[in-house]
């Protein structure tokens, strides 16, 4: 497995908006990373968040919960991703 993805993270780059709730922000953006490759994580979509410069800064200040926001944000973009085969099943 390669750690340094740079297909995914010129795609956390050229999303074009900042993920981070409620922010406005659109523009070329900062992938930032959930664990670090200095921890052994991968630069993988999982892995990456795009953010604006604000809340790049921000969510590295606040820690945990800077990592556990950017976790939820990962897990609601995969869940948006995902089709929806409820619908095509009949009863």
């Amino acid at each position: 497995m390669r750690l340094r993805d740079d297909d995914a993270l010129e795609r956390a780059r050229s999303r074009g908006y900042c993920e981070w709730p409620g922010c406005t922000f659109a523009g070329r953006t900062d992938p930032a990373h959930i664990s670090t490759r200095g921890h052994g994580a991968p630069d993988c979509d999982e892995n990456l968040v795009s953010l604006c410069r604000l809340h790049h800064t921000l969510q590295e200040s606040m820690g945990r919960r800077g990592k556990e926001i950017m976790r939820q944000i990962v897990a609601q973009r995969i869940a948006k991703a995902k089709p929806q085969y409820s619908s095509q099943i009949k009863a």
